[in-house]
């Protein structure tokens, strides 16, 4: 079929709450909750919604963010794949429209699809994850793009693991016998089997989960910090990757991160640069800084200057404190002070003062780091000559 693909929009189905009423909504309850840490409560606000009306699919998605974050891709793959195949029961027989995620009540099918995809991903299951991206992309081609990237990944996954094309016509399941837990669904996903008779879903038994080496960040789901440490914790080098690929990862998770891995441990991720790998490392950052930059991404431009200076941190290279804060300027103000402060635990007392110093140049915080410099050095960097400390 050519042309222009007709776009559509799912039902809102969130069962007790009036269409009209946009205060009470209990999946953005279960979300403060799960953030807040009480998974339980949340989970247990969700299944009361499925309770109610198993067609509540943004619940289905909820519940498998929730299980992917505490109970890992195998028992989350089975929330999100009760969520698609409730969705999937709307789409008629020979569905070729669009489902386009601007549409809101359209991403809690998209969430559970992407979500599912990522759980196969884990599970090394290469050819379901990517039938599972391919028809993210075909129902949404347009707001994709984190699946064309994790497809990419999946296809390189997939080289001589490949298996039969033989696979049982997938079954079509009933709202009423997904929430009675009589069957589990498996998924359809007519428009990518009819377009793309190749892939089909196969169920197996579960298999490990990611293999050493490779960062959450390809995931696309929220990576815990203790996993974030187990990564850290690999010996990269012995698992023959090359220097310039675990740091070239590593670096642009740590610059486009959005779950606070290193938050209050600023310096965690360089602890373990080894000697003479100071120097690639810091200019990844630079380049990934100049890409973002230009790509108007400031926010991640200035992560990635901010990084160099607690790259040198957590090495004490002294001799790069000056050349980092210079990078910084005044609009960052925590990397700045906390090379003053190494230099000054160091007894170079000179050196911090140079650090505030090629800061201070407007910006946001200037006047913050004028402050602390007068707190940690006694200089006042907005005389023109600088005062003598009175000694005891």
């Amino acid at each position: 079929m050519a042309g222009v693909r007709p776009r559509f929009e799912m039902e809102k189905i969130l069962p007790g709450v009036p269409p009209d009423d946009w205060d009470d909504n209990p999946i953005v309850d279960a979300v403060e909750l799960h953030e807040a840490g009480d998974d339980r409560a949340a989970t247990r606000l969700l299944r009361d919604l499925v309770a109610s009306d198993v067609r509540c699919v943004d619940a289905w998605a909820h519940l498998g963010f929730i299980a992917f974050d505490t109970r890992g891709p195998g028992p989350a793959g089975e929330l999100y794949e009760q969520g698609v195949a409730v969705a999937e029961l709307s789409l008629p027989e020979q569905f070729r429209g669009v489902l386009p995620r601007g549409l809101i009540d359209n991403r809690p099918f998209l969430r559970c699809l992407h979500g599912l995809a990522l759980c196969r991903w884990r599970q090394r299951r290469w050819d379901d994850a990517e039938a599972l991206l391919t028809a993210r992309v075909w129902l949404d081609p347009t707001g994709s793009l984190d699946a064309l990237a994790c497809s990419t990944r999946s296809e390189r996954g997939t080289a001589g693991r490949r298996h039969d094309d033989h696979v049982a016509s997938p079954a079509r399941v009933r709202p009423r016998a997904v929430a009675e837990g009589r069957r589990k669904p498996v998924v359809p996903l007519r428009p990518v089997v009819r377009a793309r008779g190749r892939h089909r879903l196969r169920r197996r038994r579960r298999c490990p989960r990611r293999r050493a080496g490779q960062p959450a960040a390809v995931l696309g789901a929220r990576p815990p910090r203790s996993g974030f440490r187990t990564y850290l914790a690999i010996d990269w080098a012995a698992a023959g990757m090359a220097p310039e690929h675990y740091w070239q990862d590593l670096c642009e998770l740590l610059a486009s991160e959005v779950y606070g891995l290193t938050y209050q441990h600023d310096t965690l991720a360089f602890q373990r640069v080894p000697a003479g790998q100071a120097d690639l490392v810091e200019s990844i950052l630079l380049e990934l800084a100049d890409e973002w930059r230009a790509a108007n991404s400031d926010y991640q431009a200035d992560e990635a200057v901010g990084l160099v200076a607690w790259l040198h941190v957590a090495g004490r290279r002294y001799s790069r404190y000056v050349d980092a804060a210079r990078r910084l300027g005044s609009d960052q103000w925590q990397p700045v002070v906390a090379l003053a402060e190494s230099a000054h635990r160091s007894g170079r007392q000179e050196l911090a003062v140079e650090v505030f110093r090629a800061a201070d140049r407007p910006g946001r915080q200037r006047d913050h780091l004028r402050h602390r410099c007068a707190e940690l050095t006694g200089f006042h960097l907005d005389d023109r000559a600088p005062r003598l400390r009175v000694v005891r």
